[in-house]
């Protein structure tokens, strides 16, 4: 199943992986390194003129880490918008004064890109909602 916004420029597919230009043309090609480079989707965004390029989006992993979160804060100015990401490291709340994170990323980007990013996460997580069922925040 696949996730196309044509007007943001992103794509989701199972196996593939998301495609999102948060900063780029609103053109792309997505590529399945797996299967040799294989086109697996293109748009011709709303947006986009005789003279832009198609491009192709190669997945690099080489200097990839993963960690994980189960906390995140959000704070911005004019100039960008910073996501902290970590761990909460307190297990009873009964027993402590105050909730310990250990922070482990920052990740920082322009009010464009953030802006995106939210649109991708929406459609990332209208799909989990309408397999899964609900999330409820206040659970």
């Amino acid at each position: 199943m696949a996730y196309l916004d044509k007007d943001l420029g992103l794509s989701i597919r199972a196996g593939i992986g998301l495609a999102a230009n948060l900063e780029g043309p609103r053109r792309y090609r997505a590529v399945d390194g797996a299967t040799g480079g294989r086109v697996v989707s293109e748009s011709s965004g709303a947006k986009a003129g005789a003279g832009d390029q198609v491009r192709a989006i190669e997945w690099r992993e080489d200097n990839m880490a993963t960690q994980f979160a189960n906390v995140v804060n959000v704070q911005g100015t004019r100039e960008q918008v910073d996501l902290f990401f970590g761990t909460n490291r307190t297990w009873n709340l009964a027993q402590t004064e105050s909730v310990v994170v250990d922070l482990s990323n920052r990740v920082i980007l322009t009010p464009l890109a953030a802006k995106r990013l939210h649109s991708v996460l929406g459609g990332v997580l209208a799909e989990y909602e309408n397999r899964h069922g609900r999330l409820d925040l206040d659970a």
